[in-house]
C-alpha cells in the first residue's frame, strides 16, 4: 500500500510540475510576443530533412511571430534536383509529419499546415 501511495503522490507531483511548466510557458510566450511583431499567418519553407535543432529554432521563431496559422513549404520533386545525396533525403510525407508534429507539440495554439 505504501508503494502505491508513493507512486500516486509522485505522479500527482509530476502532474502539478507539468501544469506549472505549461502555465509558465504560456506566460513567457505572451511576454515574448508582446515584444515581437506578430502576424496572423506566417509562411516559410525548406527541405526539413531529418529535423534537427536548427530546423526547430527556425520553426519556433516563425511560430512565435504567428498568432493563428503557420504554413511550411516542404521542398520536394524538381526542387530537390542538384542537392547533395538527394537519394538519402526522407520522403516528403515523413518530413511534413515531423514538422507538423514538432509545431503542434511546442505551439498547440498555432495551426501548422505543410505544403509540398
Amino acid at each position: 500500500a505504501q508503494t502505491l501511495a508513493a507512486k500516486v503522490t509522485l505522479r500527482s507531483e509530476t502532474v502539478k510540475t507539468i501544469v506549472l511548466e505549461i502555465e509558465n510557458y504560456r506566460e513567457e510566450k505572451t511576454k515574448i510576443q508582446s515584444e515581437l511583431k506578430v502576424y496572423e499567418n506566417v509562411v516559410l519553407g525548406g527541405t526539413f530533412d531529418r529535423l534537427h535543432n536548427g530546423h526547430k529554432l527556425l520553426l519556433s521563431a516563425a511560430a512565435l511571430h504567428c498568432s493563428r496559422r503557420l504554413v511550411v513549404g516542404i521542398t520536394d520533386g524538381v526542387q530537390l534536383e542538384g542537392k547533395t545525396l538527394v537519394e538519402l533525403i526522407e520522403p516528403c510525407e515523413i518530413r511534413s509529419r515531423n514538422v507538423r508534429r514538432f509545431v503542434n507539440d511546442v505551439f498547440p495554439e498555432v495551426v501548422c499546415e505543410t505544403e509540398a
